[in-house]
């Protein structure tokens, strides 16, 4: 049985993944449009 320090480790790690990922998609969402709120969006995600 992990401790909870090894599980909170994980979960940040997972997020972390999940939020590089999004931000890959609206990078290249934003690449194609150009739009003020799909780069909006990827500042606030990316920070």
């Amino acid at each position: 049985m992990p401790g909870i320090g090894f599980l909170h480790l994980a979960l940040q790690a997972t997020n972390q993944v999940y939020k590089t990922l999004i931000f890959k998609y609206l990078q290249d969402q934003w690449m194609k449009d150009r739009s003020l709120v799909t780069f909006a969006n990827l500042i606030i995600l990316h920070y």
